[in-house]
Order: C-alpha cells, then structure tokens, then sequence
C-alpha cells in the first residue's frame, strides 16, 4: 500500500489549487476538490486547514480501491515536471 505523505506535503497544495490534476475517480474527493477551490478563491488563507483535511479524506478511506488508485494517480502527478 502507497503512504499517505504528511499534510504539510506539497502535494495536497498542488491538488487543491489546480497545480496539478491527475483523473480522480473517488467521487467525495471530487466534491471535496470542488468546494475547496471555491473556498480558497474567497478565503486563501485556508489553504492549510484544507490540505489537512483533504488528507484526512485519504486516511479515513484508505482502504477503499477508487482512494488507492487515486492516491497513486496523484502520486504520479506529483513526480511529473
């Protein structure tokens, strides 16, 4: 199983903000993907908060395959230039 990185891992900014966007397929990480956006466009000082909790998504659901593909996706995205 793919370690989940730390909150503080450039990763989880790097989704939130655009920066990078592999095909997700968990449909509550979308949701999540799509009210974070929206708050951090009114509220960029959040950004934080929002990056813990979007881990926190992935730990809690860690087990399921949709989180494990997409957890490697991003990872994958992560490595790319």
């Amino acid at each position: 199983m793919t370690a989940i990185p730390p909150a503080h891992d450039k990763v989880w900014r790097s989704l939130i903000t655009g920066a990078i966007s592999p095909p997700l397929s968990f449909l509550a990480l979308q949701l999540f993907l799509g009210r974070a956006k929206r708050v951090i466009q009114r509220e960029p000082q959040r950004l934080d908060e929002l990056c813990l909790e979007l881990r926190e998504l992935f730990v809690n659901n860690q087990t399921h395959p949709k989180i494990i593909n997409d957890l490697d996706m991003l990872l994958s995205a992560k490595e790319q230039p």
